[in-house]
């Protein structure tokens, strides 16, 4: 706010300074004698810019860690919030004695929601800004995430976890976009894919919370709930004072507010902007460029669409998401359930197992270990992909993935030692996947469409996320090796859509 206040005095100074010496100027040319104490200060000459090189000058620093740090809160409570019933799954299905389909509605009920409300409010990131989606699906996520551990029948569970879902859908595509638009493109993979990896950071936070909570103090799936959405509470608090995207500013015409938040990210980063202004460069030719956008409409989206080369690309990228989600929540969803005694024999419906009403201790320690996988991979992919590039680096995990689930598949009974590690082996491929229709949305789409696509990508996800939630119970039921087996031939699909993509997206500009 201080901020804002500051750099508005400014402006509003900088302007009547204008005024002067244009009037200035202007009795010179019509031959008179300007008045020696009008121009009391030397006429504006500090440097102009487009956005992309003020965005660029602005380097790396505190200012950008800020504006990250809201989208990595977020995104780390949405996975502490939205894999939290893989852990407290059997505690829920014995309390109110719930059947398999019962189990999954309530995973259906929060995927179905978030696709929808990501497909039918994808415009309004484009249209309203970023920042205030992210708000309203941080304060959803915390509001109806907590008070789910208050839910004393099942029916109000399923409510809670369904308007979660509408929370989340309507925002989490911009925890995405945001980042890559505030920060130069050598460092755009290392913001993109740093709050993807938020995403696996939530959930093995909330393993080790689950260990301590439940499985060591013997404490209630309820107190689980409570603990992780406290734990990620105070993104909230920073999103109230990051403000808008400026890249989002400045691309739909609202260059005085884009300059403002620039200066901000300098006067953060601790670098001098020597007065900066943003304007378009004359020798800009995006053609997304408007002082005054359209109305956004099914044939204006078409035809940005068609104009940025996509529509492939596109495709591609949603069989991406439906593929790489599909892979990444069947896959966490089970892994307590593979490592539970009983779900390794292909031939057994392991009643016992299926009845148990809580995961043991060691089998919650092993999950725990299991879920360390998931960021360390993650850290490892974010640092080849600005070294090698986008589409090498996920055909390369894709096709890794596929050798390794193979031997899982033949090797799932044979050692337990020998299963957690090939377990630990396929988590960083199945994340490291899901990165991709975020990373590549962001940096394939203009600025004018690109929440909208990441909406939609977002729904793909969705759409993958509810299927393999929707069907891991049964799966489960009939052996884990199927379940190998169907993560296996979805691996291969999503790896020949990454093979399809048209161009590398590793520093360009994003338009």
């Amino acid at each position: 706010l201080l901020y804002t206040i500051k750099f508005e005095v400014q402006m509003n100074h900088d302007a009547q300074k204008a005024a002067v010496d244009k009037d200035v100027y202007m009795e010179t040319e019509l031959g008179e004698d300007p008045l020696p104490q009008t121009l009391t200060h030397k006429p504006d000459t500090a440097p102009t810019f487009d956005i992309i090189e003020a965005l660029e000058g602005a380097g790396f620093g505190c200012g950008t860690l800020f504006y990250m740090s809201g989208c990595f809160l977020v995104n780390a409570l949405a996975g502490s919030v939205l894999i939290i019933l893989s852990l407290i799954g059997p505690t829920v299905r014995c309390e109110w004695d719930l059947s398999p389909f019962q189990l999954s509605c309530l995973n259906l009920s929060t995927y179905a929601a978030q696709t929808l409300t990501s497909l039918f409010t994808s415009p309004l990131g484009d249209r309203f800004g970023r920042r205030p989606l992210m708000l309203i699906t941080a304060s959803g996520l915390l509001v109806f995430g907590g008070l789910s551990a208050a839910a004393t029948e099942y029916w109000e569970f399923v409510l809670l976890r369904t308007l979660l879902g509408l929370a989340t859908g309507l925002g989490l595509a911009h925890v995405y976009v945001f980042p890559g638009e505030v920060v130069p493109k050598k460092h755009r993979g290392l913001a993109v894919t740093g709050t993807c990896v938020a995403y696996g950071v939530g959930i093995l936070l909330t393993s080790f919370m689950a260990y301590l909570t439940m499985g060591i103090m013997g404490a209630s799936w309820r107190c689980l709930v409570i603990v992780s959405v406290a734990f990620f509470s105070p993104c909230v608090l920073i999103l109230l004072f990051t403000r808008e995207s400026p890249r989002y500013h400045f691309y739909n015409g609202r260059v005085s507010e884009a300059e403002i938040t620039v200066k901000s990210i300098y006067k953060m980063n601790r670098k001098d902007d020597k007065g900066l202004k943003l304007a378009r460069n004359s020798n800009d030719t995006n053609a997304f460029f408007n002082e005054e956008p359209e109305s956004f409409s099914l044939p204006y989206f078409v035809k940005i669409l068609r104009a940025s080369d996509n529509v492939s690309n596109t495709i591609a990228l949603i069989v991406a998401g439906i593929t790489s989600h599909f892979n990444y929540f069947f896959y966490s969803y089970s892994v307590p359930r593979i490592l539970k005694e009983g779900y390794c024999i292909d031939d057994k419906i392991a009643s016992s197992a299926n009845s148990s009403c809580s995961y043991d201790r060691d089998l919650l320690s092993n999950v725990s270990v299991v879920n360390v996988a998931e960021p360390l991979g993650l850290v490892i992919t974010l640092i080849l992909l600005d070294r090698f590039g986008r589409k090498r680096v996920f055909t390369v995990v894709g096709s890794f993935g596929v050798l390794v689930l193979g031997s899982l598949y033949f090797n799932l009974c044979e050692y337990r030692y020998l299963q957690v590690s090939l377990l630990f082996m396929v988590y960083p491929v199945v994340a490291s996947s899901a990165l991709a229709p975020y990373l590549l949305m962001t940096e394939y789409m203009p600025t004018i469409i690109r929440a909208t696509m990441g909406s939609i990508g977002l729904a793909s996800a969705s759409l993958g996320s509810l299927t393999a939630l929707f069907i891991a119970d049964y799966v489960l039921l009939v052996g884990a090796r199927y379940a190998i087996g169907i993560i296996h031939g979805v691996t291969v699909v999503f790896t020949i859509s990454i093979m399809v993509l048209k161009r590398e997206t590793m520093d360009t500009d994003l338009s």
